[in-house]
């Protein structure tokens, strides 16, 4: 009796054993070493493998038995759909600004995160509550797939930046900062203090340095960051389906139907006329060349009272976008262009999130410092604590440099070093918008949904193709009769399906606000 006893006993102990080693690997278990693969778009570099077993070296004292191989590959971005479906494994990847994020979703060539961020991750869950906003862009019905990279580089006040101080009398600057503060949308009278500045620039092209400045303008910078002033687009970073953010009824429309944008085309095509817009605008060799100005999307900054800011070698700017014009509504799906995913294809999901949290926590700063930076000494010299000069490149390195990644593609930017010309002065502005500013945002009433794009995936695609084919003949101010062209592009988004969109979006957002 005692040996049969005995015989359970020992069977029971080597069956616990085999469950036992079915159970996910932690770091430091002796289940045989693990190589993670990540993959993502950059340079090799000379002095990759120099760096690579470094930065093993320093991993296999925090993680032992893992090893991290680094996937580079400028050329991901057309290689990814035919990686998947090889199933090619992989452990992390870069996704959105490679690979749409809703599409991989879609595609099941991401793993959902939430159970593994339980487990695993205390850093990361805490960043997710701490960074609510930002990671809502990463999920999809209520399931996490793209943990954000957070950044100190914010860009989310509309810029117009002075390419000369030559060009500085040409500006009623007091008048366009005071039309942009009274107007969150773009209203014929600020289209027609910049259209002063284009006329008085191009009158006095012989006192300007001809060889710097060129007499065109960018219109597709002008259509993303002026016509779209007051609306949030809705669904796709690429979407032309929008609601007016100065109402608090939302109303999903088409963007292309409102006075926006009809006063938008009526500019351009005033513009093209009179010579702002380049002539060959169409041909793909035409470039627009360097404006009197730039528009483009960057941090907020201090202004006085006529808005202006010279922020270096008397380089003006004014912001478009004043803090109380600035909304949060719905967290559009990799809205943020940089996350960090686990594909579906990875054999050690469980070791790559311990990793994800290594490289994002005060343990393992030096690691995700060595992937960015390189060997201090070798690659870049500290200037503080906390903060660098690469030997061979400002900001991020190059395929000319010996080594250097750029650190927006690795993680939290509060888990690194500044690099030049970037300052900790960068890092403090980036915690006082995440904890001070980001906060006062007006919430809309869809604040943190998330749209299902699935319902009308097939119609999004087809709208995407029209919108494509007609863009640019009309943002360019190409087409002389813009208004028939207009008719016709709306005429294939008829066919295409964008009523189905509005009406699919317009459900789901009158769903979310009656649950609120």
């Amino acid at each position: 009796m005692m040996k049969k006893i005995l015989c359970l006993v020992l069977a029971l102990l080597m069956l616990a054993g085999v469950f036992a080693g079915c159970g996910p690997k932690k770091s430091g278990d002796d289940g045989g070493e693990v190589t993670l693969k990540w993959v993502m778009p950059w340079y090799m570099q000379d002095d990759y493998d120099m760096v690579s077993e470094e930065i093993n070296k320093k991993l296999g004292e925090l993680m032992p038995n893992t090893k991290l191989e680094l996937v580079l590959d400028m050329s991901m971005a057309s290689k990814w759909s035919l990686w998947m479906a090889g199933r090619t494994p992989f452990d992390i990847a870069l996704s959105q600004y490679t690979n749409d994020l809703g599409t991989e979703i879609n595609k099941n060539a991401y793993r959902p995160l939430d159970d593994l961020i339980e487990e695993y991750a205390p850093t990361i869950k805490a960043e997710r509550e701490k960074f609510e906003y930002q990671y809502l862009t990463g999920t999809y019905n209520g399931k996490l797939y793209g943990i954000p990279n957070i950044q100190i580089h914010i860009n989310d006040a509309v810029v117009m930046t002075l390419s000369t101080d030559k060009v500085l009398p040409y500006l009623d600057n007091e008048a366009l900062y005071k039309e942009a503060c009274a107007n969150a949308k773009s209203t014929d009278k600020l289209y027609e203090i910049i259209d002063k500045f284009l006329e008085e620039s191009h009158k006095h092209r012989d006192l300007i340095d001809t060889d710097n400045i060129a007499p065109y303008i960018d219109p597709e910078s002008f259509y993303r960051y002026i016509a779209k002033r007051g609306y949030e687009f809705l669904g796709t970073t690429s979407s032309n389906v929008c609601y007016d953010t100065t109402k608090d009824k939302i109303t999903v429309v088409d963007f292309h139907e409102t006075e926006e944008y009809a006063i938008f085309l009526k500019w351009m095509r005033k513009w093209f006329e009179k010579g702002y817009i380049n002539p060959d605008i169409l041909s793909e060799e035409a470039g627009s060349g360097r404006s009197p100005f730039v528009l483009a999307q960057t941090s907020d900054f201090s202004t006085s009272k006529n808005g202006w800011e010279n922020f270096s070698n008397n380089q003006y700017r004014i912001s478009l976008t004043p803090v109380e014009q600035r909304v949060q509504g719905a967290a559009v799906l990799g809205a943020l262009s940089v996350y960090l995913s686990i594909p579906s294809t990875s054999e050690n999901p469980e070791r790559a999130m311990q990793f994800l949290e290594l490289i994002r926590n005060e343990k393992g700063q030096d690691l995700v410092n060595m992937i960015a930076y390189g060997i201090e000494g070798t690659h870049y010299n500290k200037i503080s604590d906390t903060e660098i000069k690469a030997v061979d490149y400002l900001g991020q390195g190059s395929s000319s440099s010996k080594y250097g990644v750029a650190n927006w593609l690795l993680g939290t930017h509060f888990n690194m070093y500044v690099c030049a010309p970037y300052t900790e002065e960068t890092r403090a502005y980036a915690k006082k918008y995440y904890e001070e500013l980001q906060p006062t945002y007006k919430k809309t009433p869809i604040y943190g949904m998330s749209i299902d794009n699935k319902p009308v995936q097939n119609q999004l695609a087809q709208m995407k193709s029209v919108v494509e084919e007609y863009n640019l003949r009309l943002v360019g101010g190409v087409v002389e009769d813009y208004n028939s062209v207009l008719a016709e592009m709306q005429k294939k988004m008829d066919t295409a399906g964008i009523d189905q969109v509005i009406a699919e979006y317009q459900k789901q957002i009158d769903e979310f606000v009656a649950k609120k």
